[in-house]
């Protein structure tokens, strides 16, 4: 089952931009809060980073169907211009 959940939210656009989950109850509800810790900090990059050389499939940042340096492209570029 996949689920889509708002990710981020560009300053510049006037919509959410969105891309689809795996369901699962260990992918945050806001991506960039990665730990969960109510707030986005340095944190949040080493807690995905860990998930990512881990291997879980929420570490799947891009959707692309696998875990790759892509990823965490991915994830900086949104960390940098986006928020929950």
């Amino acid at each position: 089952m996949i689920t889509t959940l708002t990710v981020c939210i560009l300053a510049s656009a006037p919509s959410a931009a969105t891309v689809p989950l795996p369901a699962s109850a260990h992918c945050p509800p806001c991506p960039l809060d990665w730990d969960q810790s109510g707030g986005v900090d340095g944190d949040d990059i080493a807690a995905y980073i860990r998930d990512w050389e881990m291997g879980e499939p929420c570490a799947d940042f891009d959707r692309s169907g696998g875990i790759d340096v892509e990823d965490i492209a991915a994830f900086w570029h949104c960390f940098q211009l986006c928020s929950c």
